[in-house]
């Protein structure tokens, strides 16, 4: 986490990151874009990012949120950051396990089940 930045932190060479920032291909994903009212769309974003189930707030300003993900089961950490690009009107995404080496996809399906209730407004069950 780089909060006094406001920068994604790098995902490890290891498959268990995804961020909208990475070179890698298979580490890529989309960042979740704001065309209108970007600074409200953040908010909301923010919402929805804390309402999910396991998520501990470690820091959030008007740009940038640092989340940890508990796993149910095993209590696993994996971190979760947004930060707002005002110039592109998008928020770059950055989601990586704590542990271990594969993460079965969970954190790219994290990333796109928040980025369906941000553009459907509807909730989703796992």
């Amino acid at each position: 986490m780089n909060q006094n930045q406001h920068e994604l932190s790098l995902c490890p060479k290891k498959p268990n990151c995804v961020s909208s920032l990475s070179p890698i291909p298979e580490q890529h994903i989309s960042p979740i874009k704001f065309p209108e009212n970007p600074e409200q769309q953040f908010k909301k974003l923010c919402q929805i990012v804390a309402s999910q189930a396991g998520t501990e707030i470690q820091y959030q300003d008007d740009i940038y949120i640092h989340v940890i993900f508990r796993s149910r089961l095993f209590k696993f950490k994996d971190d979760l950051e947004f930060l707002y690009d005002k110039a592109t009107k998008q928020c770059n995404v950055r989601s990586a396990s704590r542990s271990g080496y594969y993460d079965f996809g969970v954190n790219r399906k994290r990333i796109e089940k928040i980025r369906k209730i941000f553009e459907t407004g509807n909730s989703i069950s796992n």
